[in-house]
């Protein structure tokens, strides 16, 4: 060898020696995650030109193959953080050469992993099944239980990400068993949140808040920033669906700050959407706006098309509760371009679903009815039981405006018929409420407060109080339609508070609107104006001029006497 490549080959040893030192640095935790991470980027050019000659120079000498091997292994924690992910695989995929040169089975294994976590994180879960259960075979012949807890558990990641929830349990269980016998705290935390995160999708929230607290200790005590931020992230929206909003707010913000401490785009862009969707519970919508289009930024920055996807569908929500439809429509749109990009059929469902409720919003109901066949097509297609059910009930509301209430209710019934078979009872109560709306509607009213009792009871079963103070507030608008005033105020008081109670400013003043109409009816013109102008002080707030129009509108013709 020649001096030149003497030199290069000093240099490589020096900066593989360099990183994993770092990497040990940044494993430890606590204050040594950002001293290592700013050593790490100052040191980052030299580490590139030292993998790079070695990645050139290894197929004909196996020392300089150790190192390209050893490149991918000794900082995976940190060139999972910090590597691009094409650059991160086309490391492992050399070291892999390298490893199956050099006959190291272990190392062999190593890098089959990291290349499942790889393409699992570029969406491609089919080759990130292969090569994580390749990995797994590797393990199980070394009886290596180490690297056959780290690679059960990062399937039952991409098991969590294709929604086989009982394979994904299964595989965290096994991890997580394995982390306790090795006393492995870091990872016992790790596969503790993915438990929790199962337990989430399945609605069962108490379950998996009671599971993210317990992963908390574990990453508090290794100093596991990372996967703090991350367990900070998802429990705060269980804590939204537990309907905690401050609290939620309050992890989403502490997980947002140390994904920026970090310097990780993605818990960036994770956590300012679900930041952005907490906001916009509170009624905060111009921030949740500003939220929404980072997170969409940082995603586009990393070429993740399902998760920009995902954030147009969230910030079109927000532009609905405003009245804005036509930004609303344009979200829709791009959704619906990014998901047929990439082939995503639940995505396209999803922005179809979406085109047809803007549609329904601007009253062009033959185009609504439109878009949500076609979703309605593809739940079919995809065999998505639970989005055919919903598809169904929002036809059901297209009918519905178009005073076609024999067709609605066929709709919904075929949609409850869908949802008892999957359980669904939450989805049967929402049909069970639309139902109500029509029987309202018709006059029908003793028949629509059946419908409404057995929904409010649904519920309360699961303490939905979101829900449970709609279907209350609509309990009023039933005998408000039956004269019976009393009764009206007493449901819409409820309503008011229980809103109230949960931070839910929108359907606060919704409330306050109605309450105003019925102290209207019943002559108390003083309380009629006090709520009136309670509503209409908090739809300015919110920004929702067209509900500021509504309200006036009310006032006007309630009062005009």
């Amino acid at each position: 060898m020649d001096l030149r490549s003497n030199l290069a080959k000093r240099h490589a040893n020096h900066y593989l020696n360099r990183l994993n030192e770092i990497n040990i640095q940044y494993v430890q935790g606590g204050d040594a995650v950002v001293t290592s991470l700013a050593i790490f980027d100052k040191e980052i050019d030299q580490i590139y030109e030292a993998q790079a000659w070695a990645s050139t120079h290894f197929e004909t000498n196996d020392e300089i193959a150790q190192l390209v091997e050893d490149f991918a292994d000794w900082g995976a924690d940190l060139l999972l953080l910090r590597l691009p992910l094409w650059r991160y695989k086309d490391w492992l995929l050399t070291a892999l050469k390298a490893a199956l040169k050099l006959k190291l089975r272990r190392s062999e294994s190593v890098h089959r992993g990291n290349l499942g976590i790889v393409y699992r994180q570029l969406n491609d879960f089919e080759t990130a099944i292969n090569y994580l259960q390749s990995a797994l075979q590797i393990a199980e012949e070394l009886d290596d239980t180490e690297l056959q807890g780290l690679w059960r558990g990062n399937l039952g990641n991409v098991c969590l990400d294709v929604a086989d929830l009982t394979e994904a349990e299964a595989r965290f269980s096994d991890a997580l068993r394995i982390a306790l016998d090795l006393d492995d705290v870091r990872r016992t935390g790790l596969w503790l949140g993915n438990l929790a995160t199962v337990y989430a999708q399945r609605q069962e929230y108490q379950k998996a808040y009671d599971n993210y607290q317990e992963a908390l200790k574990c990453h508090r005590q290794v100093g596991d920033t990372r996967s703090l931020s991350h367990t900070l992230d998802n429990m705060g929206n269980v804590l939204s669906k537990l309907e905690r909003v401050g609290d939620a707010l309050v992890c989403h913000t502490e997980a947002l700050n140390l994904a920026e401490a970090l310097g990780d785009e993605r818990m960036i862009a994770h956590a300012t959407g679900n930041l952005a969707a907490t906001l916009e519970l509170l009624g905060r919508y111009d921030d949740a706006l500003a939220m929404h289009q980072r997170s969409i930024e940082s995603f586009e920055k990393l070429g993740d098309i399902p998760e920009q996807t995902l954030e147009y569908s969230r910030m079109a929500n927000v532009f609905g509760v405003l009245g804005d439809y036509p930004n609303c429509l344009k979200c829709y749109q791009y959704m619906l371009v990014l998901s047929q990009s990439i082939g995503h059929q639940s995505y396209e469902l999803d922005a179809y679903s979406g085109l047809g409720y803007v549609s329904r919003m601007m009253n062009d109901l033959r185009t609504a009815f439109s878009y949500h066949y076609h979703a309605l097509d593809i739940a079919r297609q995809i065999q998505d039981q639970s989005a055919e059910h919903r598809q169904l009930g929002l036809i059901g509301l297209v009918l519905f405006e178009a005073r076609k209430y024999e067709e609605a209710l066929s709709h919904y019934e075929q949609a409850i018929s869908i949802a008892q078979s999957l359980n669904d009872e939450m989805s049967i109560g929402e049909h069970l409420g639309n139902i109500a709306n029509i029987y309202n509607t018709i006059g029908q009213i003793e028949q629509a407060i059946d419908y409404l009792v057995e929904a409010l009871a649904i519920a309360k079963k699961y303490e939905r109080q979101r829900i449970i103070a709609s279907l209350t507030g609509n309990l009023g608008n039933s005998f408000y339609a039956l004269a019976q005033f009393q009764s009206a105020e007493s449901y819409y008081l409820q309503a008011l508070e229980q809103t109230e109670a949960i931070g839910d400013a929108l359907n606060a003043a919704n409330w306050h609107s109605n309450l105003g109409v019925v102290y209207a009816k019943m002559g108390q013109r003083e309380k009629a104006v006090m709520h009136f102008d309670e509503a209409h002080r908090i739809y300015v707030e919110l920004g929702s001029q067209h509900l500021v129009v509504r309200v006036e509108v009310n006032r006007e013709l309630t009062l005009r006497d």
